[in-house]
């Protein structure tokens, strides 16, 4: 293989581990709520707005020196009033996804061990992950690509077994009442939102001595790093719906009994390795925009990154559900217009998208972006 092309599939395996975590494990639920034609329908159109977000996202980092993340381009091109309300939506919401993650991690190391009770397997999860977040970028680009590799060959396990059970996929409806229909949509927002990885991405391909166009080489590992997650998901959907005898919020409680031990214990270890690897990825972003945006000290650093969450959990944030939805249909919604805002004020300059649509472009997702919280807010 190329070096070029090593450090591609290094930096695709980054993203698409990245993208690929909690959320996961919130779609088989969703889409057997509201039906299958209208859960993959969301998942194609979610999927097409992220590829282009995520590039537009690139783009402005690539012409922007220096070091930031969201809060210090937000605060750059948009203003200080901007910049202070993207402190809520880059850190805050980082933190409740931190959570989300320790609220999962209990089950899944359940499925693999009886030994110890929910809290200490929360703490045994938030103690690695959060030591893990300070790895070398290059040791975690190699250690994502092994992560998603392993994910993406349990999941498609699943989806074999799950197929063989064809009548409990046919059985599930394409369609359900309207009331359900937009049930799967934050879930799909949460679990296609990879803004967190875009910088450590540029990053570690900035760094790569290959030849290669960087600008070309770093929109074709968004590209793909963006679809192989939405494909993944529809896999571990089917193949879910077609294990379960009930399927359950998590994904996970349905398969208790229909499935042998071991086979349980292999989705624990799909469930952890995802989990992990996000909450790594999302608190090293947290952690580099505290620094290089915030420019706030070591100490207090590490309290919001490595502390927080487990605060949060202890004060009684324990819904999984729940969280998924205020994230994906509140603050991810918002986060895309920001960025679209800040494309807007890059136009002007060299940019990804040229050419007199460049800006219907980025028009058009803000569009979709202003829909998708107008309906999430009306249900």
């Amino acid at each position: 293989m190329k070096k070029g092309g090593k450090g591609t599939l290094l930096a695709v395996g980054l993203l698409a581990g990245g993208i690929i975590g909690a959320g996961v494990f919130s779609l088989p639920f969703a889409f057997a709520s509201a039906g299958l034609i209208t859960g993959f329908f969301y998942l194609a159109i979610a999927t097409g707005v992220y590829v282009l977000l995520h590039l537009i996202y690139a783009d402005v980092l690539i012409q922007t020196p220096g070091e930031h993340r969201f809060v210090g381009l937000s605060r750059q091109y948009l203003g200080r009033g901007a910049g202070a309300f993207a402190v809520l939506l880059g850190v805050a919401q980082m933190v409740f996804v931190l959570t989300i993650y320790l609220v999962l991690s209990k089950s899944f190391i359940a499925l693999i061990t009886p030994v110890g009770n929910a809290q200490q397997h929360i703490f045994i999860f938030w103690l690695l992950g959060s030591a893990a977040i300070f790895l070398k970028l290059k040791r975690l680009a190699l250690s994502e690509l092994l992560v998603t590799i392993s994910v993406v060959g349990i999941i498609a396990l699943i989806f074999i077994l799950g197929i063989f059970h064809g009548d409990r996929i046919a059985a599930t409806p394409l369609l359900a009442s309207p009331r359900y229909w937009l049930v799967p949509l934050p879930a799909i927002l949460f679990a296609l939102s990879g803004r967190v990885v875009i910088p450590t991405v540029v990053r570690f391909l900035r760094g790569q001595n290959n030849g290669e166009d960087k600008r070309r080489q770093i929109f074709k590992v968004i590209a793909w790093g963006t679809f192989i997650p939405a494909l993944v998901y529809g896999l571990f959907v089917l193949g879910t719906i077609g294990l379960s005898g009930g399927v359950s919020e998590d994904a996970v409680s349905g398969l208790v009994g229909q499935l042998s031990p071991a086979l349980l214990a292999v989705i624990g270890a799909l469930g952890l390795l995802s989990l992990w690897s996000s909450y790594i990825l999302v608190g090293l972003d947290v952690y580099e925009t505290l620094k290089f945006d915030l420019n706030m000290g070591v100490i207090r650093r590490l309290l919001i990154v490595v502390v927080a969450p487990l605060i949060l959990y202890a004060c009684g944030f324990t819904s999984f559900l729940t969280l998924v939805s205020f994230v994906g249909g509140i603050f991810l919604v918002f986060e895309g217009l920001f960025i679209i805002a800040i494309y807007r004020r890059l136009h002007k300059l060299n940019s990804l998208f040229r050419g007199p649509h460049a800006l219907m472009v980025a028009l058009a997702i803000m569009a979709l972006l202003v829909a998708f919280a107008a309906v999430i807010m009306g249900r």
